[in-house]
């Protein structure tokens, strides 16, 4: 016995019962005046969810403001960290770069093929780490400066300062 779906026959039954159903004319009225309630509603929501959390108080706004100029500051702080880490580990690798050409020379002085070939493989190696390090470098500084200048550039620095002579 098999399975048969009626939900074709069911439709058929209906729009022919009730067309107004199925009927989509007025549907971008519908839609448009849908919309405009919503939007009605939203100020309307806007006003009440303000007085609820008193985000119109200034204690609010000041607490607001500081805590994104904290955010901002952390940012620059831990970019400029992060920055300082990536010249480290460059300079590192400098270092490690020139300790493998004096071993490849000695190997070359010294007659010895194979460590010759082992140390010029290892240079390659760290001058591959060296230039990915050099890109992620020139990146951080980027980001490193970009946050100083948002910092050095934040936009509400006076109105903290009302804002904390009127709360006190």
């Amino acid at each position: 016995m098999s399975e048969q779906n009626f939900f074709g026959m069911a439709r058929q039954v209906l729009q022919e019962r009730n067309p107004e159903i199925f009927d989509m004319s007025g549907l971008d009225e519908l839609l448009a005046k849908g919309a405009k309630e919503r939007q009605a509603l939203d100020v309307v929501n806007a006003a009440k969810r303000a007085a609820r959390d008193g985000s119109d108080k200034p204690v609010n706004e000041l607490a607001r403001l500081r805590n994104e100029l904290f955010k901002l500051e952390l940012h620059a702080k831990h970019s400029e960290i992060y920055t300082n880490e990536i010249a480290g580990q460059v300079k590192l690798l400098e270092t490690n770069i020139n300790d493998a050409l004096k071993a490849k020379k000695q190997a070359s002085t010294a007659g010895n093929l194979g460590a010759e070939r082992n140390c010029e493989h290892n240079i390659q190696r760290l001058e591959r780490e060296q230039t990915d390090l050099v890109k992620e470098f020139t990146r951080a500084r980027k980001v490193s400066a970009g946050a100083a200048v948002v910092l050095k550039e934040w936009p509400h620095r006076e109105r903290v300062e009302e804002l904390s002579k009127l709360v006190g």
